[in-house]
């Protein structure tokens, strides 16, 4: 900013003061200078101060200064809020120095633009006044959100800008915000969990409690459960291009046009005509030779027609959550052959899609557990013969009798079952050898049709292992 003053004219000599606004390019008529008229004056600047004197006029020569203060005409803007909300009204107060402006002086509140910059300020309000005022202005409509707006107030006679507020002011937009969404199952707004399609509505502290509105479209996941009957052989099943080979529950997903997650369910239950299979293995200890073989005594015996009848057999189911019950929850009865294998057709349909236990019980054998249940889902096939962790086994004795040459067997010699190898099994074999029983008799633990002095000594030694039933419960 640049002052000029005093001076000559053609026909006169001056006292006026004027100032030079480099940010309009303007001149600003100030307060005259209350001194003589003169010319050729001096002029200097000490710190912020100017000082003007001496010259002349046309009574001679002068000796006074003058000194010239700008803050004595500078105006001060009073406080301001930090933020303001687009559209609301603002209450600017200024006041001026010890020099009041001049008659018809119009004091102007301007803001800045979001950056600070007055280049092209935007006026807020105005008041015609000399000394202090108080003008009610508002933040239009057009002005932009934003966080470093200033405010200033501006004097046009004499011409002062005051300094800005000092702080970056924050304007918030007080037009709510419209939102459309469409989401699968669910969305989240505003702390809020939407489950429905609808116009929902929320104020916003940040837009100056504006009303958000927001349309949501929730969309469906689907779902389509179809369920098929099968037989285990019709097994794997095709189904929308997957194949399956388990009865159960089955699922395809995929995206649906709404790009939801979606799936279709496929049960596969077992026919009514359907028949389902299971085929044990295993060793009856005292019946089984050296090639892993059994002894044909039902064949033997004329008891069957089939060449490899070994023995009967019976196969019980026990239900995990219902082992302390008296009775299985099924009784399936077959007959052993030469090789070992049992094989049970038509099981009851019941079983399908459930778990269970299987117990081996033979007329003159320890009773022996799966080490764990069972899933039934299809044909199944249970190997004890050629693994030991087949059998349930409680730490104490091995479950079954290693035979060697990776063979195992039942334990035989649990002749009266009641679950162990003692004294008592050994003493009604000894009984039907001392009657010299011949034929079906439980004494005979070795199967050759006899009870005799080769199945005591089995039974004794067995007797001396401890033998006696493991079961899970």
């Amino acid at each position: 900013m640049g002052y000029i003053g005093t001076g000559e004219d053609i026909s006169k000599q001056n006292q006026d003061f004027w100032a030079y606004r480099p940010e309009t390019n303007t001149w600003v008529s100030m307060q005259n200078m209350s001194s003589e008229l003169r010319t050729y004056a001096t002029a200097f600047v000490v710190g912020d101060k100017a000082y003007v004197g001496t010259g002349s006029n046309s009574y001679g020569d002068l000796s006074d200064i003058w000194e010239f203060d700008p803050n004595s005409i500078r105006l001060k803007l009073k406080s301001v809020d930090s933020v303001y909300c687009i559209g609301s009204t603002v209450q600017l107060a200024s006041t001026v120095g010890c020099i009041a402006a001049k008659s018809g002086n119009v004091f102007t509140a301007q803001l800045s633009d979001s950056s600070g910059s007055f280049q092209n300020p935007i006026a807020l309000g105005t008041m015609t006044g000399t000394g202090s005022v108080n003008i009610s202005a508002s933040i239009p409509a057009n002005v932009p959100s934003g966080s470093g707006y200033r405010i200033r107030m501006v004097a046009s006679n004499p011409m002062v800008v005051s300094a800005d507020n000092g702080f970056n002011i924050l304007i918030k937009n007080a037009n709510g915000s419209k939102t459309t969404v469409a989401v699968c199952g669910s969305y989240a707004w505003r702390g809020d969990t939407l489950n429905q399609s609808g116009m929902y509505f929320k104020q916003n502290p940040a837009a100056c409690n504006a009303t958000d509105t927001l349309q949501l479209t929730i969309y469906s996941s689907f779902k389509d459960t179809t369920t098929v009957s099968v037989c285990s052989n019709q097994f794997p099943y095709n189904w929308r291009g997957q194949s399956f080979s388990a009865f159960g529950i089955h699922v395809v997903s995929f995206v649906s046009q709404q790009n939801c997650d979606s799936s279709y369910y496929l049960n596969l239950i077992p026919g009514p005509q359907c028949q389902l299979t299971l085929t044990i293995s295993g060793l009856l200890e005292g019946f089984t030779d050296n090639s892993g073989m059994m002894t044909p005594t039902l064949f033997n015996l004329g008891m069957s027609s089939d060449s490899a009848a070994v023995d009967s057999i019976e196969v019980c189911l026990w239900s995990p959550g219902n082992l302390s019950a008296s009775t299985p929850a099924y009784n399936l009865k077959s007959i052993m052959k030469r090789n070992g294998s049992v094989i049970l057709n038509a099981l009851p349909n019941g079983i399908i899609g459930q778990s269970y236990y299987l117990s081996i019980r033979h007329r003159n054998s320890i009773e022996v557990w799966s080490a764990s249940p069972v899933l039934f889902n299809g044909n199944l096939s249970y190997d004890f013969k050629t693994s030991m962790n087949a059998a349930y086994g409680d730490g104490v004795n091995s479950p079954l009798r290693n035979l060697g040459a990776g063979r195992h067997a039942f334990y035989s010699g649990d002749v009266n079952q009641d679950g162990t190898i003692d004294i008592f099994d050994a003493q009604q074999s000894e009984n039907e050898a001392l009657g010299f029983q011949f034929g079906y008799n439980p004494g005979d633990v070795n199967g050759d049709m006899s009870s005799d002095i080769f199945d005591m000594q089995l039974i004794e030694n067995n007797s001396n292992l401890f033998i006696f039933m493991a079961r899970p419960y």
